[in-house]
């Protein structure tokens, strides 16, 4: 940073928007990630126009971290957790334990985003969990054999804002509360918890977000990216959704408590994010296993192999009703309804196609009837 402040204004403020317009562009590229997500799911592209609204309603919001605050750490959270999201779809283990442990080393709070890893099947669910958990303490490792008090960030403080939920939720002090990290964690993992059981892992991101949101002392602007994103996610993986629900109840808070600033007081502010927030979970919460939910699809080999066994069984029952069709009607005839019976040897209309029936021993007639 020293040496930043000493190159020419001009350079330096060159190398600001250059970094500034490729973090803009990189919400592109997430979308495109949700969308392969979304084709991996479900076998099929997104509907155009779902693309499209969730574009126009997540870029505008996404800029105040890319461009107006320049979060690069919070921006590659959401970023590797969407990674991660894509990865869980694949079942790739390895890819979303990564993933997901980048997120973490990024920013402390993406840890209940390790959530997603449950979704997994179970054999592969605990070696995911034990892969993300070395890595993000291996991220962390150097930093802390260089200075052990890296270690008391967890116990950095922020000023308490007017606007914030926390005060509406009547947490008055000044500053961060001893106990809001670890709550803001056990909340946001145990709504994300209940989401994985019910079928609807693709929500867990959206409640870990909505938990921080609710529990910080502080309102930056930013803090709605990642929120945008999450719920972007969640509309995309959705099989059924057509458009961005979701992403456009979190747009609407978003300029509600953006425009709010100029006519309400900061204690209904935060008494309207605490409502929101609040909302969101329990919304979260109480949905369950629906048709438009995203829930991970059999493996390539199993599905196959069950279609495959299920055609053979249909061939069979096929091939045994013309077996007794054919038998009876070499016995009896075949009743029309616009004659008698066709006798054993004229060619008939069977389920197999045009067949000639041959007519079997007399005992065997016998035997059938």
């Amino acid at each position: 940073m020293e040496d930043a402040q000493h190159l020419p204004q001009g350079r330096h403020q060159a190398g600001d928007r250059h970094l500034k317009f490729h973090e803009s562009r990189d919400n592109l590229v997430l979308l495109h990630v949700l969308s392969a997500t979304r084709q991996t799911l479900t076998g099929r592209r997104p509907p155009p126009a779902l693309l499209l609204c969730t574009g126009l309603l997540v870029l505008p919001v996404w800029c105040q971290v890319a461009t107006h605050f320049t979060h690069l750490d919070d921006a590659l959270a959401i970023a590797f957790t969407c990674v991660a999201a894509l990865a869980v779809a694949q079942e790739r283990p390895l890819c979303a334990a990564l993933a997901l442990s980048a997120a973490t080393d990024s920013k402390p709070w993406a840890l209940g985003f390790t959530v997603l890893l449950l979704a997994l099947p179970t054999s592969q669910r605990w070696r995911s969990l034990a892969v993300a958990a070395l890595g993000a303490a291996f991220g962390w490792l150097p930093f802390v054999l260089a200075d052990p008090r890296t270690l008391a960030l967890g116990r950095f403080s922020i000023h308490n804002v007017d606007n914030s939920a926390l005060r509406a939720l009547g947490a008055q002090a000044a500053s961060t509360p001893a106990w809001d990290r670890p709550a803001q964690l056990a909340l946001g993992v145990m709504v994300a918890l209940i989401c994985v059981r019910r079928g609807r892992w693709a929500a867990a991101p959206l409640a870990v977000v909505a938990a921080r949101l609710l529990l910080d002392p502080q309102t930056y602007p930013y803090y709605s990216s990642g929120l945008l994103m999450c719920a972007a996610l969640l509309d995309m993986l959705s099989p059924k959704r057509r458009m961005p629900v979701w992403t456009a109840v979190a747009a609407a808070w978003f300029l509600t408590d953006y425009v709010g600033g100029a006519v309400l007081q900061a204690e209904q502010r935060g008494m309207l994010r605490a409502i929101f927030c609040v909302g969101l979970l329990l919304a979260l919460c109480l949905r369950g296993k629906t048709g438009g939910s995203p829930r991970l699809r059999r493996s390539p080999g199993e599905s196959l192999n069950s279609a495959f066994s299920a055609g053979l069984a249909r061939l069979d029952r096929q091939q045994g009703a013309g077996e007794d069709l054919q038998h009876r009607t070499a016995c009896r005839g075949v009743a029309t309804p616009t004659g008698p019976p066709i006798p054993a040897g004229e060619p008939i209309m069977t389920p197999q196609g045009l067949r000639t029936i041959v007519g079997p021993s007399r005992h065997e007639c016998g035997s059938s009837g």
